[in-house]
């Protein structure tokens, strides 16, 4: 996702203008702010829900279509707000360009959280093995898929659970946080 951050800086820097236009300018420099923003946090963000499949596929913890269901709902805003803000739907184009060309191919979701979700799938199953499988799982903390979480895997979990935020203003890609 190295890809990402650079987007996201060509991104932040071509959105300033010249002084005459200051409020357009200022207008579409926060949109690029924010998907720059969205898109170099998605690679942590779906590392961590493709981790959290790869534990409970392996070791039976949680139920991993639960987790499956926030790449969808990522999905379904990055659709709702592409159609609004052409700027998503070329940022992520641009991100994820061989993932998307590659899922095409193979039938598969061009959303932004399943292109992201594909890309970190692979590399979640490498650093499980070594870390836990060769223990028989039991030195995965296992609150982070059952029971009591931190705030922020509560949160991310909540994105699939609480569907009303997919049809939000585009403004913030994200539900405001409770904390």
């Amino acid at each position: 996702m190295r890809s990402a951050l650079l987007l996201a800086c060509l991104l932040i820097t071509t959105g300033a203008g010249h002084s005459r236009a200051q409020s357009a300018n200022d207008a579409e420099t926060a949109r690029t702010t924010e998907v720059g923003s969205v898109l170099m946090g998605l690679e942590m963000a779906m590392g961590f829900v493709a981790a959290m499949v790869v534990a409970s596929q392996r070791c039976g913890y949680g139920d991993a279509n639960k987790w499956k269901r926030v790449v969808e709902a990522i999905d379904r805003r990055y659709a709702f707000c592409a159609t609004r803000e052409p700027l998503w739907m070329a940022a992520v184009e641009r991100a994820f360009a061989k993932q998307a060309q590659e899922a095409r191919a193979r039938g598969l979701r061009t959303g932004m959280g399943s292109l992201a979700f594909e890309f970190m799938l692979p590399t979640a199953a490498r650093q499980f093995d070594p870390k836990y499988a060769s223990e028989g799982c039991s030195s995965f903390p296992k609150e982070m898929v059952e029971g009591e979480a931190p705030a922020t895997v509560r949160q991310l979990f909540d994105l699939g659970r609480d569907t009303a935020w997919i049809e939000a203003a585009c403004d913030k890609f994200y539900p405001a946080s409770n904390n």
